[in-house]
């Protein structure tokens, strides 16, 4: 949200009207944007995530599953990791 009012504080300091505004404005408005498009995302998705969790049927499906995904992991970086 900052980023955003700063772009357009940027365009108020040039005193002559009918100015467009900075390229570098434009893109911290539009980076901005999507910052904030981003934050509201992985918030729905935790939300989502912890709804999961707490379903009786899903939820011990959904913790069985990272389990697998995490000991393949340290699996690979374990070998990975030994040069012998």
């Amino acid at each position: 949200m900052l980023g955003i009012i700063l772009a357009v504080m940027s365009k108020k300091v040039d005193v002559r009207p009918g100015r467009p505004m900075t390229t570098r404005a434009i893109v911290g408005i539009v980076l901005s944007v999507l910052a904030i498009v981003l934050t509201f995302f992985f918030f729905q998705m935790l939300v989502g995530y912890y709804e999961t969790l707490s379903d009786p049927v899903k939820g011990p499906q959904l913790n069985d599953l990272i389990n697998r995904v995490q000991e393949q992991l340290n699996q690979q970086f374990h070998l990975s990791g030994n040069p012998s």
